[in-house]
């Protein structure tokens, strides 16, 4: 800070120099009010407000449709009454429900494209070793998904899998089920463990590894 006065005794104003009945008192606050408080209203978490509409689009309800009760997804029962709206000659809803009809056949298409440039791939690549194996005079390896199990249609460009194939799925996906239901089993009979010994920490590490096991089945 500048000396208050010159060397006439008068006193000198400028900058970093307020007058004196403009400056700050010894030991008051320039601020008495403080800083004023953040605003409360916080913004939506998008991966919480995602997960939100995917739960729900995917929540199953029960209906009544001609006496008959059935469980339809929340976007299906969505999709279901737009489809009626639109045959019912509301013309918002039959340009939506046609414009969403399209784009979900668009990729439906896609995907089928992905699938069959996919699927000849991997027959291409199972036949390459198959004949390495065969110049090495070695036996040919067993695929998870046998080349000669995969059905492609050129003209439609569509894969489908033989009966022995799907069998084969069928089994495995029982299987999956039965595993689930079994750690499904466990984890309730840890929860309790634990709710009954909440410091065991052997226990709740056990607990945390069969969940991630459970998440990763379903």
């Amino acid at each position: 800070m500048p000396e208050d006065s010159g060397g006439d005794g008068r006193q000198q104003v400028g900058y970093r120099s307020p007058p004196k009945a403009h400056r700050f008192k010894k030991g008051r606050s320039g601020n008495p009010l403080g800083r004023p408080p953040k605003s409360q209203t916080r913004k939506p978490d998008r991966s919480t407000l995602g997960n939100a509409y995917i739960a729900e689009a995917h929540r199953k309800l029960r209906i009544t449709e001609a006496g008959k009760v059935s469980q339809l997804k929340t976007i299906e029962i969505a999709v279901r009454r737009q489809g009626m709206a639109a045959v019912g000659g509301d013309l918002k809803a039959q340009r939506e429900f046609v414009a969403g009809v399209r784009l979900a056949e668009h990729d439906e298409c896609s995907r089928n494209d992905q699938l069959f440039d996919a699927a000849l791939e991997y027959i291409a690549l199972c036949e390459k070793i198959r004949d390495d194996h065969a110049r090495q005079g070695l036996r040919a390896p067993e695929f998870e998904i046998d080349p000669d199990d995969i059905l492609t249609d050129v003209w439609d460009r569509t894969v489908s899998l033989s009966a022995r194939a799907q069998n084969r799925l069928n089994a495995t996906s029982l299987a999956l089920d039965h595993l689930r239901q079994q750690l499904t089993r466990e984890v309730a009979a840890l929860e309790k463990l634990l709710a009954a010994n909440p410091n065991n920490r052997a226990i709740r590490r056990d607990l945390e590894f069969l969940r991630q096991m459970l998440r990763r089945l379903n």
